[in-house]
């Protein structure tokens, strides 16, 4: 199916947030010392050098994330790997999960399929995208999906599972 038909879940500012927050106290702390020693040379290249280079390089690698769902399955596309699809047949489980892993997002709900592959999951970051949003995608999931444990996301973040219809509990 063709990008226009995909509906992609739309972005929040707040995984950028923390890093904006301690580019902005690391300058103060240049400009402070720089202040103190009046040599302006390491803060001008930290201003004018490292933080657009980091900023620009963050700011890509974050933009290139994106989930998208049609009535198909679910696509995942990240920075250096191939675009990820699992349709909603092939959809074994899905967890919620909390990691410190530099790789995957912190809070995020995964979407496994049902392919021997260890690659065959969707991470769905609840920082990264709007939670009304991936609630309706996990909507869409249940509706296909009437057999699996979908949870329901609410505007506060709380991930609660939903049992399946008919499952005695």
């Amino acid at each position: 199916m063709a990008d226009q038909e995909r509906v992609a879940l739309r972005r929040t500012v707040q995984p950028y947030i923390g890093v904006g927050v301690i580019f902005s106290c690391v300058t103060i702390l240049v400009v402070y010392e720089s202040l103190k020693s009046s040599d302006w040379q390491f803060a001008l290249l930290f201003v004018c050098l490292v933080i657009p280079l980091f900023s620009f390089g963050y700011l890509n690698f974050g933009l290139k994330y994106r989930v998208l769902w049609d009535g198909a399955g679910v696509y995942m596309r990240a920075s250096g790997g191939p675009e990820r699809h699992i349709g909603f047949d092939e959809i074994s489980s899905i967890r919620y999960k909390v990691s410190a892993s530099q790789s995957r997002p912190f809070r995020r709900i995964e979407i496994h399929g049902a392919k021997r592959d260890a690659k065959a999951f969707v991470d769905v970051s609840l920082r990264h995208f709007r939670l009304d949003d991936i609630d309706t995608m996990m909507k869409e999931i249940r509706a296909h999906r009437p057999d699996l444990r979908v949870p329901t996301v609410s505007m506060n973040g709380r991930v609660e599972f939903v049992e399946p219809k008919g499952h005695a509990g």
